[in-house]
């Protein structure tokens, strides 16, 4: 990746506490990540009206046995039919809780009839680790607790799951709640535009009134008229399903449509200045350069990190 190794060698580089994209976004936007009403962005996001209700994230998920531990992840190949069906046996069990809206196959919402007073991990957060870690906490955790149990018996006889398992599918057999809270604070956006298909980080350009739109084909395609916050978020499902091959490709890709086109636009002077953000469970790796620090060709990038950089765990 000789764009990346460029910009790492020329650029001003630094290691941040690790942080989930979620509330990193959220931090960019001006909320406080623990306290971001993760849910109602989102919907907003995926088409819904949040209005003014309290919403919980309600996300189809499987849950297996993995070196005796449950881990959660996140239900492959839900089809539409077969979501709208188990969120119409959820409404027909559950009106207490609220109700249970879709927003996309793999992403529900709870539309709730009171305010939860909870505390939860995030979504990626959350996946492929233990389940037992990263259940609801708060003053009404163990409400949200028995009702996820409750969840679980409903949805493991449903007859979307027996023929999931039939085709060697995975059953959704829970759904993992999280993000809880209303659209009452207000949001600042960190660019003039946003660009992204995550429905969180549209649903937040939106509530910040800022120009929100999907990534272009590449750099070369920028508006560059504007300052813009990209969210490229294609490494994501690889490093949740510990995909390497997958991963591998995605990082090329971003390599050859998006860092090798930028570096190039840095020396010629069409981009003033660049901030790469890079997410992982180590660390935050931030990056930040302009065009007078790309010129200088003789740095190399030596492999190392930062001295900052937080042991190995």
């Amino acid at each position: 990746m000789p764009a990346l190794a460029a910009l790492c060698a020329r650029g001003k580089l630094a290691w941040q506490p690790a942080q989930a994209p979620e509330r990193w976004l959220a931090q960019a936007f001006g909320l406080d990540p623990a306290r971001a009403p993760y849910a109602a962005l989102r919907a907003n996001g995926d088409g819904l009206d949040a209005g003014a209700a309290e919403w919980l994230a309600a996300d189809p998920a499987h849950l297996m046995f993995f070196h005796e531990h449950l881990v959660l992840s996140h239900a492959p190949d839900l089809s539409a039919d077969d979501a709208q069906a188990l969120l119409a046996a959820l409404n027909a069990e559950f009106a207490d809780l609220g109700h249970f809206e879709y927003g996309a196959p793999a992403r529900w919402y709870l539309r709730l009839a009171q305010r939860a007073d909870l505390a939860c991990a995030t979504r990626s957060e959350a996946a492929s680790r233990r389940a037992s870690r990263s259940l609801p906490e708060g003053r009404d955790g163990p409400a949200w607790r028995r009702a996820m149990n409750e969840i679980q018996m409903l949805l493991f006889d449903h007859p979307v799951n027996r023929a999931r398992e039939e085709r060697g599918q995975p059953a959704v057999n829970t759904v993992w709640f999280w993000g809880a809270g209303a659209l009452d604070t207000p949001v600042r956006a960190p660019a003039a535009a946003v660009l992204a298909l995550d429905p969180l980080a549209q649903g937040l350009a939106r509530r910040a009134g800022a120009h929100c739109a999907a990534p272009p084909d590449g750099a070369q395609a920028l508006d560059l008229s504007r300052d813009s916050l990209l969210w490229l978020d294609q490494l994501a499902l690889p490093a949740e399903t510990n995909d390497q091959n997958a991963w591998t490709e995605a990082l090329a890709k971003i390599e050859r449509d998006w860092l090798a086109p930028a570096l190039a636009m840095l020396q010629r002077g069409k981009i003033h200045h660049l901030q790469l953000t890079c997410l992982g469970d180590g660390g935050t790796l931030a990056l930040h350069t302009d065009r007078m620090a790309s010129l200088k060709l003789w740095r190399k990038y030596s492999g190392s990190l930062p001295p900052t950089a937080p042991a190995a765990e």
